[in-house]
C-alpha cells in the first residue's frame, strides 16, 4: 500500500499576507491588456524574456 504524503503547507494558502499581495495585484492589473504594456514599454520583450538551454520562455 501507498505511503501517504504530507502537504508542505498547513495553512490555508487563502489567509497569508502573500496571497493577499496577489488578490489586491490582480484586482489593479485585470482591466490591463498586454498590448497597452508592450505600447507603454517597447523594450518590456527584452526585459520579460531569457534563453537558456536552447529554450526561449518568456
Amino acid at each position: 500500500m501507498a505511503e501517504r504524503v504530507q502537504p508542505l503547507v498547513t495553512k490555508p494558502t487563502t489567509g497569508q499576507s502573500a496571497w493577499n499581495a496577489l488578490a489586491s495585484h490582480q484586482t489593479k492589473v485585470s482591466k490591463l491588456h498586454l498590448r497597452q504594456l508592450f505600447a507603454e514599454d517597447p523594450k518590456r520583450c527584452e526585459r520579460m524574456t531569457i534563453e537558456a538551454a536552447g529554450l526561449y520562455p518568456d
